[in-house]
């Protein structure tokens, strides 16, 4: 299991809610989109806005479980997510990173992006 229990401001805004508790993989992080017809495989879990320049892409990293544990790979966005420090997707080479136990920083985009998480396993 994996808990979500702090925001940025701009998402606790949005969803109204501080903290969520992930039991079900995997859980997809993107931006509102407001094309009805887009086909998402698997759906996106927590749905933000964002206003350009976008530093959210519409499907921009999944918190997932495999053999390693619990991972969060980059989905192709084009500013990057940065997990521990460390930059996945956008100009790096790497996709995915393992969670440890205890806080885990992820950002979805640049380091001035309001959408900052933190996760706990």
């Amino acid at each position: 299991m994996c808990v979500l229990p702090r925001f940025g401001p701009d998402v606790v805004r949005q969803i109204g809610k501080d903290s969520i508790t992930i039991d079900r993989f995997p859980f997809l992080v993107g931006r509102q989109s407001s094309r009805t017809s887009e086909a998402m495989s698997p759906p996106v879990s927590l749905a933000v806005s964002d206003n350009q320049p976008f530093q959210l892409s519409r499907r921009h990293f999944m918190i997932d479980q495999d053999e390693d544990g619990i991972i969060v790979r980059d989905c192709g966005s084009h500013n990057g997510t940065i997990v521990n420090g460390v930059l996945l997707g956008g100009n790096s080479i790497g996709f995915r990173a393992v969670l440890g136990p205890g806080e885990n920083e992820i950002i979805a985009g640049t380091l001035i992006s309001p959408f900052q998480f933190s996760c706990w396993i």
